[in-house]
């Protein structure tokens, strides 16, 4: 898996197949406080007593809140987020209603405070990528974190 963070469309490809681990559903910006909790959480139970879990994890919080905020921002509802776990990380798929254009980097031209979003995965991320799903499109990150 690799990641790019040039400008222009991430890569149409589906998410790679993963464990199970946990979802949710939120519907407005102000559930997402309670969803990076419940996520923060979750990774540092299943992380317990790793070297350097609060670093990746914090990794993992900021691409996650980057692609809910963008799913319920531009893409509409409704939005559903799961987490997966691969052999060496954590598998981020957000879904959301819109079956639109894919995901793009922007270059921030300084004019406000969006742009930085997808960067900011593809920072954290090993690999990324989105594809079309019933009802809409799914985005996906592949955040490194030794399970």
């Amino acid at each position: 898996m690799s990641s790019d963070s040039s400008e222009g469309p991430w890569p149409e490809s589906p998410p790679p197949e993963s464990r199970f681990r946990w979802s949710w559903n939120p519907a407005v910006l102000s559930d997402l406080p309670v969803v990076r909790r419940e996520f923060r959480a979750h990774a540092l139970g299943l992380l317990a007593g790793r070297a350097h879990a609060e670093d990746a994890v914090a990794d993992a919080v900021l691409a996650l809140d980057e692609l809910m905020s963008n799913a319920l921002r531009h893409g509409g509802t409704p939005v559903q987020v799961t987490v997966g776990s691969l052999e060496s990380g954590l598998l981020l798929v957000v879904a959301d209603g819109s079956a639109g254009d894919p995901p793009r980097h922007r270059t921030p031209d300084g004019s406000g405070p969006g742009g930085r979003g997808l960067h900011i995965v593809a920072d954290a991320a090993e690999g990324t990528g989105w594809c079309r799903s019933p009802g809409g499109k799914s985005v996906w990150a592949f955040v490194p974190v030794m399970i």
